[in-house]
């Protein structure tokens, strides 16, 4: 099966843009940087 992001977003009952972040993660700080930065 193959459709847009955006049907599967619909499909799915999300927005596109939560389709695209799935897609493409935002890497997370390393566990130490953020005790580091506390």
């Amino acid at each position: 099966m193959s459709c847009s992001q955006r049907e599967l977003a619909f499909r799915l009952g999300v927005s596109p843009t939560q389709i695209s972040k799935w897609k493409n993660p935002e890497p997370s700080p390393a566990r130490g940087r953020t005790r580091f930065a506390r």
